[in-house]
């Protein structure tokens, strides 16, 4: 258990070196403990080692199928590696997954202990770790994942129905934006765009990119001062780019044209 709390430590702080090195030996003194396979493929995919990555997870994966993490991380390095089908597989497999264990949920909260640790096959110190990992997930992660590949792919439609599931779940300014972004670039519909955005501003005024769309949006409408506004937002909090500069500028012209 120390072992396992300082490869933990080292892996919060970043010094993967040591995680490994911890990881690595408690592979050897736990060999069939899940957990520390998922935890070292995270390293390796940080430093985008996706094959070494890859044989972490399947291991994991095949002593402890319910680990829904992994299958997202799984997904994860296969859009990463442009293979869009495999990704597509590894979240549906989470999803179907994750369906049985959720109706299984409710059948296990009031069971005994020693019930539940059978179905994990895990150490009782080692349940946080697995519990947190397994059923505290949340899915809209998921269904975000899906969107973004479909997204790539091409398939608006599809896109624009799993971001809108993962909202359905989750408020996220990172939904609300691919949302908006979708609804302006390939749907044209500017309307919807504008209410994504104005709601990321609203409730997440420090997500700045939003502000900049919507003076987009607002200067196609021949809404000069309102796309002025927002981009003098960015300008004060000093994250502007030389472009932000560029089109606020432009802006003041032609409404000085205009008057």
């Amino acid at each position: 258990y120390a072992l396992f709390e300082r490869a933990s430590y080292y892996h919060a702080n970043q010094d993967y070196h040591n995680a490994i090195k911890d990881y690595n030996q408690l592979q050897k003194l736990m060999p069939n403990n899940s957990v520390v396979y998922f935890r070292k493929a995270l390293i390796f995919y940080k430093q985008n080692k996706y094959k070494e990555a890859l044989k972490e997870l399947s291991i994991a994966e095949d002593l402890r199928p319910v680990l829904l993490k992994v299958h997202l991380y799984k997904g994860y390095i296969y859009a990463d590696m442009g293979m869009h089908n495999k990704a597509l597989e590894a979240y549906n497999k989470l999803l179907l997954i994750g369906k049985d264990v959720g109706n299984e949920d409710e059948r296990i909260k009031n069971t005994p202990q020693q019930i539940v640790l059978s179905r994990y096959d895990i150490e009782p110190s080692d349940l946080k770790y697995n519990y947190n990992i397994d059923l505290e997930f949340d899915y809209a992660t998921c269904y975000y994942a899906i969107g973004k590949v479909y997204n790539i792919m091409g398939d608006t439609t599809l896109a624009l129905d799993n971001f809108n599931k993962a909202l359905s779940m989750t408020k996220h300014p990172d939904y609300y934006y691919n949302i908006g972004l979708l609804l302006e670039t390939k749907k044209g519909d500017y309307y919807g765009a504008y209410e994504m955005y104005s709601t990321i501003i609203n409730n997440y005024p420090s997500y700045y990119k939003a502000y900049e769309r919507r003076a987009e949006l607002l200067y196609n409408r021949k809404k000069y001062e309102e796309a002025i506004v927002d981009w003098s937002k960015l300008i004060e909090k000093g994250i502007a780019s030389a472009e932000v500069y560029s089109r606020r500028a432009h802006t003041y012209e032609l409404l000085n044209k205009i008057e």
